[in-house]
């Protein structure tokens, strides 16, 4: 079975963001969901700039690079609408969760 890296990445991040949501709040989760985002934009104009630049003499597997890593904005730009989305709505409903449970049963909002 070959799955890619984010099957793994991905389902621990929402624990994390939950529990940086119930420790330090709302608004320290979004500097953290908009910080991530920024930072998948940074590596990728940087991906795509490498990509771009002359390649030197020896080196044969140019092509390859633009080949594997070419689609990376469109892979970016999707992965990070349902990153933003997703990660949005979870805190929100954390936040909210924690309000109407009065600070109790962190498990059973964390699942919800």
């Amino acid at each position: 079975m070959i799955l890619p890296a984010s099957a793994f990445i991905f389902p621990i991040t929402y624990p994390i963001a939950d529990i940086i949501t119930e420790v330090y709040g709302f608004n320290v989760t979004k500097l953290v969901i908009w910080s991530s985002v920024a930072m998948g934009f940074i590596s990728t104009t940087l991906i795509m700039l490498v990509i771009n630049l002359p390649a030197p003499d020896f080196w044969n597997n140019n092509d390859a690079f633009r080949t594997v890593l070419g689609n990376t904005w469109r892979i970016v730009i999707g992965g990070y609408i349902g990153n933003i989305v997703g990660s949005f709505i979870n805190a929100i409903l954390i936040s909210k969760l924690k309000i109407a449970f009065k600070n109790k049963y962190f498990l059973l909002r964390s699942v919800m």
